[in-house]
């Protein structure tokens, strides 16, 4: 970022103000004189202290960004990922990470927001093909990961900033369509005061605001009640069978296992509807995905069962010795398309889910 040339869609995360850049390092509200930093090229808004991960802790991504200075971020990625973690490492350089974009009429002049852009993936292969593209990311470190892959890949639409979604340092009514990858179920640690239904519509209702009127919204997330999890899979309280339970027992449990409370609620179709309509959202359309949500190779209606029997099939012949794929192909074939159509939205493990905010809807 330019630090004369202050970001038109950035606005003071306190009173919603313009800013202006007469330093190297600030930003300055002109409506109520509050002062953000910008740290090595980031405007950041939130503090650069706090950090979670779930693979590399703090000081490896204080490592791996070093490395990116150095050798660039994709030597980075080879020498301190890979080795810890192909998987990641492949996530973090492969675009196919956003092909759930086609379920949406993009235009090349619309402006997106990815939330919770991690290490800037799905922000790098939005960038091409929209006009402009908005990396909000919490953590200052990944943050700045995004910055080093703009300078060092020249991406000129794609702007990277440190901030949060509760207090989002920008324009109301600035986007064509907003991501939520992975993001939606961890929203009810960001206020503990509130139940997590509350702190989550409250997250989605300032997703309603930030979008232009008929503009889109994009969550991927698991299925609260996804086979994958009745067949032992971990939910994100690091514990498994935690979805599964009454909101009740798995606070007990999580508490008695994890010392701290339950809050990373993931629903059924139907609850994720309640949510976004509570959020004021409409035309809300679920699909199914396979492998994940996160790597959506293959993605169908959710209840079209006559599709899950032929994803179900495909993958069978790509991966023939997976038993527990045999074991759930066994018992789609034998299902009839009917009862499939009827069980499919509770049981596929993985949703992308699709809303959007009427066209004649204004900013609150």
């Amino acid at each position: 970022m330019n630090p004369s040339d202050v970001h038109p869609l950035l606005a003071c995360p306190r009173c919603g103000g313009d800013f202006e850049s007469s330093f190297e390092t600030t930003l300055k509200c002109l409506s109520c004189g509050e002062f953000f930093p910008i740290r090595e090229g980031v405007p950041s808004f939130y503090d650069p202290s706090v950090y979670w991960g779930e693979e590399f802790d703090l000081d490896e991504m204080r490592t791996i960004n070093s490395l990116a200075v150095e050798k660039g971020w994709r030597e980075a990625v080879r020498d301190m990922v890979k080795p810890k973690s192909p998987e990641r490492a492949e996530y973090i350089e492969g675009f196919f990470r956003a092909d759930w974009r086609f379920l949406f009429p993009v235009q090349e002049n619309w402006t997106v927001l990815d939330v919770g852009a991690g290490w800037g993936t799905l922000s790098c292969a939005l960038a091409e093909v929209v006009g402009e593209v908005v990396a909000l990311e919490s953590a200052f470190e990944r943050a700045k990961f995004i910055q080093h892959r703009i300078e060092q890949d020249a991406i000129s639409n794609l702007t990277a900033i440190h901030g949060t979604l509760t207090r989002p340092p920008l324009k109301a009514g600035s986007f064509d369509l907003i991501a939520l990858n992975g993001v939606l179920e961890w929203l009810g640690w960001a206020d503990t005061s509130r139940s997590v239904p509350s702190v989550q519509v409250a997250h989605l209702k300032t997703c309603w605001n930030l979008l232009k009127p008929g503009g889109w919204l994009y969550v991927g997330i698991e299925n609260r009640f996804g086979i994958s999890s009745w067949l032992g899979a971990m939910d994100h309280s690091y514990l498994k069978y935690t979805s599964l339970m009454p909101r009740m027992l798995a606070h007990g449990y999580t508490n008695l296992k994890r010392k701290h409370a339950y809050r990373t609620y993931t629903y059924s179709p139907i609850g994720y509807r309640r949510l976004l309509t509570k959020a004021r959202f409409e035309e809300i359309d679920f699909f199914a995905t396979l492998p994940t949500y996160s790597r959506p190779v293959y993605y169908w209606p959710v209840g079209n069962g006559k599709a899950l029997k032929r994803v179900i099939k495909i993958l069978t012949q790509e991966k023939p010795n997976n038993a527990k794929l045999g074991w759930a192909a066994k018992i789609v074939d034998r299902t009839p398309e009917g009862l499939l159509s009827v069980a499919a939205p509770y049981l596929v493990p993985h949703l992308l889910i699709v809303a959007r905010k009427a066209k004649d809807d204004r900013i609150d």
